[in-house]
C-alpha cells in the first residue's frame, strides 16, 4: 500500500528552529569580513584605533590610545594642564624696557661766565668771542620752525694749540632772561655754520639765528666744543 506524505514533509532533511539560527550566522560571517577588506577607511584588526566614540588614552587591544596634539602643554601655553596631570607655568612677560641699561645724561661742565664783548679760553691755545649780536627777522624753513623776531650771533673761534682742533658736534645756545628761557633755531637770514675741524693757527666764524622776542635786556650764549674740557659761557646785557 502507498503511504501517503503530509504536506510539512519534505525531500530533504528537516532543520529545527536552533539549527536554522546558527546556519544563518555562520553564513553572515564571511559578508562582514568581505565588506571590511573592500572598506580602505576601516582600521586593520589589533592596531587599537579608536572609534569616534572612544575617548583618548583608552586601551584599546592592547595599545594606549592618542592623545590628541592640542592637549600636550608646553613651557609658553596658558597654563592648562600637561599630559601628566602637571599644570604647566606661563613664563613672566617681559616689559620693552626690562634687560636695556639706563644711559644718564653727560653734563659738560661750564667754565666761569665772560662778558658779551671779552674773549674766553675754551681751552689751552683755543679761544672763543662773540663777534655781533644783531636784532633780525628770523625766517623759517626747517621743519617745526616759526618766523619771527629773532638775534643773529656770530662766534669766532682761534686755535693756537698747534694741533687740529675737531669742531664736529659744535653746539651755541642762547637763553634769555634771568631765568635762563632757551630759544630755538631758525634757518635765517645769514647763517653760517662751522668747518668740520680747525687747522692750525686757524680762524672760523660761524653765524646762528635764535628765534625770541626777548632781545633786550641779560642774554647768556654758550658754546661747546667737544674737543675742549669745558662749555664757554658768554653774559650780559647788549
Amino acid at each position: 500500500m502507498e503511504r501517503r506524505r503530509r504536506p510539512d514533509e519534505g525531500t530533504g532533511p528537516r532543520w529545527s528552529h536552533g539549527r536554522r539560527a546558527l546556519a544563518a550566522a555562520l553564513l553572515s560571517v564571511p559578508l562582514v569580513l568581505v565588506t571590511a577588506a573592500c572598506d580602505p577607511d576601516a582600521p586593520e584588526p589589533g592596531t587599537g584605533v579608536p572609534s569616534a566614540s572612544t575617548p583618548a588614552g583608552t586601551v584599546v587591544d592592547g595599545t594606549p590610545t592618542a592623545v590628541p596634539s592640542d592637549a600636550t602643554s608646553s613651557e609658553g601655553s596658558t597654563g592648562a594642564p600637561a599630559t601628566d596631570g602637571t599644570p604647566t607655568k606661563k613664563p613672566p612677560t617681559k616689559k620693552p624696557s626690562e634687560g636695556l641699561a639706563t644711559v644718564a645724561p653727560v653734563e659738560r661742565p661750564r667754565a666761569a661766565p665772560v662778558d658779551l664783548g671779552d674773549d674766553a679760553a675754551a681751552a689751552p691755545g683755543l679761544s672763543a668771542r662773540l663777534v655781533e649780536v644783531e636784532d633780525v627777522d628770523g625766517t623759517a624753513e626747517g621743519p617745526g620752525e616759526v618766523a619771527g623776531a629773532a638775534l643773529r650771533v656770530t662766534v669766532e673761534l682761534t686755535n693756537g694749540t698747534g694741533r687740529v682742533v675737531d669742531l664736529r658736534g659744535a653746539v651755541v645756545n642762547l637763553y634769555t632772561g634771568k631765568d635762563r628761557l632757551p630759544t630755538s633755531l631758525l634757518s635765517g637770514p645769514g647763517t653760517v655754520a662751522l668747518p668740520a675741524s680747525l687747522g692750525r693757527d686757524g680762524t672760523a666764524r660761524a653765524t646762528y639765528v635764535f628765534r625770541t622776542d626777548h632781545r633786550d635786556g641779560l642774554l647768556e650764549v654758550e658754546v661747546d666744543i667737544a674737543d675742549a674740557p669745558s662749555v664757554v659761557v658768554f653774559e650780559g646785557t647788549r
